[in-house]
């Protein structure tokens, strides 16, 4: 069989398709969608071929970590600052279970996921496990029925609505019996998700947005925002050990960072929050807060890649660094994920595609290069 881009552009179709007339009663869908797009990207391999298959437990972390920052208060007015309704009958069992295990753990509202991993380990892992359930008992079931029909053009899954508990306890004491926690891909999709990423990932998050702010009676503008933007506010501690370690020049341009105006250090996500958000130190670079500002959400150049891939791969003492800060910080390296994730981006980027090179300055992709690159990182 193979892949044309036809087959790509009727995939699209027929997820807008479920997003426009599927049976959306809550989020969980698009966070399905959202969720199972981030781990394909994870987990694709070094050359960028995306896995045919994922579990239940590794699609519920993604869906944890989707909707952790949404389980605080929003500032819905001057007197009023509340967790916003996500279904339209009671509010969606996750945000339920992310709130009462922020009330035990006493974790405040800026603590992100990845420290709750280390901290409280235990209480995280049956955290997943509940949103393990509760993923498998309803969304993803029912995710791909359009109307009265069913078509598994997603993924397939050895069980239906009628699962129960018990069953999957029982498979999971003994990974035997009639449940099986594999979600297979249909074929092509790891791939068309691969490809598709950047233009389905905001259009999900537009539905998304659109569907909270109508169950809370708010403005979509006011939403977007809240539910999917980065916070950097627990970033801005790793901006002087970055710093340092980068012997206080920009990561982009190489010239020595100042203290304010266009020259004063910001910390940048090197792969865009908009097309794939991780907040892990791997993924962070200091840069002048011009070159910051210009860079925007493209896609950094081919030179920006190579000092990237030096600075991650192997042994070396800068990897051995990012980890100390890491450590230090109590923050997550993640650069396992982030090889995985930097390699199939650019790998399924078209040649046609230019790139940020410097201030308004632009480039083609040199595919072949980097191929290169990620096969010895």
């Amino acid at each position: 069989m193979s892949l044309s881009d036809n087959d790509a552009i009727s995939f699209a179709e027929r997820v807008l398709s479920l997003l426009d007339q599927g049976s959306f009663s809550s989020s969980y869908k698009y966070a399905v969608l959202l969720g199972i797009m981030d781990v394909v990207m994870e987990r694709s391999s070094k050359s960028g071929v995306p896995p045919t298959t994922l579990t239940t437990w590794q699609l519920a972390e993604k869906v944890l970590e989707l909707y952790w920052p949404q389980s605080i208060g929003f500032q819905i007015n001057k007197s009023c600052n509340d967790i916003l309704k996500q279904n339209t009958g009671n509010q969606v069992a996750i945000i339920n279970l992310i709130v009462d295990f922020r009330k035990r753990s006493e974790l405040g509202a800026a603590a992100p996921l990845f420290s709750v991993k280390t901290k409280y380990k235990s209480e995280y892992q049956r955290l997943v496990e509940e949103v393990e359930w509760k993923l498998i008992e309803m969304p993803l079931p029912k995710l791909q029925r359009i109307g009265s029909q069913y078509r598994e053009f997603i993924y397939h899954i050895s069980w239906d609505d009628s699962v129960s508990r018990s069953t999957v306890r029982k498979w999971h004491k003994n990974q035997s019996g009639d449940f099986n926690n594999q979600i297979m891909l249909a074929d092509f999709v790891g791939e068309y998700l691969v490809r598709l990423n950047s233009l389905l990932r905001p259009l999900i998050q537009k539905e998304w947005s659109a569907m909270v702010a109508q169950i809370n009676k708010l403005e979509e503008s006011k939403l977007e925002n809240f539910l999917f933007s980065a916070s950097r506010a627990g970033a801005a501690k790793l901006c002087e050990p970055l710093r340092e370690l980068q012997e206080n020049r920009c990561f982009y341009c190489h010239q020595y960072i100042g203290n304010s105006g266009k020259l004063k250090p910001e910390v940048d996500h090197f792969i865009p929050w908009a097309r794939y958000p991780n907040d892990s130190l791997a993924n962070y670079v200091v840069s002048h807060s011009i070159c910051n500002a210009n860079k925007k959400d493209y896609l950094a150049g081919n030179a920006h890649v190579e000092n990237w891939v030096k600075r991650i791969s192997g042994n070396n003492s800068y990897l051995s660094d990012l980890d100390f800060i890491a450590k230090q910080n109590n923050w997550y390296l993640g650069e396992t994920e982030m090889k995985g994730v930097v390699s199939t981006i650019y790998q399924h980027t078209l040649p046609e595609v230019e790139l940020w090179k410097l201030g308004k300055e632009f480039e083609l992709i040199d595919k072949p290069y980097l191929s290169e690159l990620f096969s010895i990182m």
